[in-house]
């Protein structure tokens, strides 16, 4: 009995999704108004753990004025990613989004178009998609920097061998073969001196 108990404990463990909080600077668009920054935004990641993920901006707003529109929590849900080098990548279109506490009433956003990076540390994600009910309108955010592509790194490996000489440590990228012939000619040329 323990056995099948411990055995429902793992499997409930394994299904269950996790999920990350990141919070930062978002920017949101609607339409044509001006945009509206804040630096407390919350995007939450959660990975359904067969390589689809939710993505969900928490209370996107908009202010214009004295005007703060309340358009809701976007969730983009079942959105396949990839992940290379502890980073993953979702790009799709095409997409809606199921709304939750918009101050319109809608439900949803449809044409959504998505694109996230993020790790364990950092996120960045930036969605559009349309909302209304007889007139769609776009609606645009960005939450985040996307500053993955500046931390990877491309090493070029030259083989170099080290000498100490005259007290002097150099370093030559030339190949061995090459440093061997020269050193060996040197040697040649420090006898004939000597004899």
């Amino acid at each position: 009995m323990k056995k099948i108990l411990s055995l429902l404990a793992l499997l409930v463990m394994t299904l269950t999704a996790f999920a990350a909080d990141y919070t930062g600077h978002r920017t949101v668009t609607f339409g044509s108004m001006p945009s509206t920054e804040s630096d407390d935004a919350v995007l939450t990641i959660t990975d359904n753990g067969d390589n689809t993920f939710n993505v969900t901006f928490k209370d996107v707003i908009n202010v214009d004025g004295n005007y703060t529109d309340n358009y809701g929590t976007f969730i983009f849900s079942n959105v396949a990613g990839t992940t290379e080098n502890g980073v993953t990548t979702i790009d799709l279109s095409n997409l809606s989004a199921s709304l939750e506490n918009c101050a319109l009433g809608l439900k949803e956003a449809s044409d959504g178009v998505l694109f996230a990076k993020f790790n364990a540390e950092k996120a960045y994600a930036k969605f559009s998609a349309k909302i209304g009910s007889y007139y769609k309108s776009t609606i645009s955010a960005e939450f985040g920097v996307n500053d993955f592509e500046s931390t990877a790194a491309v090493i070029r490996v030259v083989p170099s061998t080290m000498k100490l000489q005259n007290s002097a440590l150099t370093i030559s990228s030339q190949p061995a073969a090459v440093q061997l012939a020269a050193a060996t000619r040197s040697r040649q040329l420090s006898r004939k001196l000597i004899s």
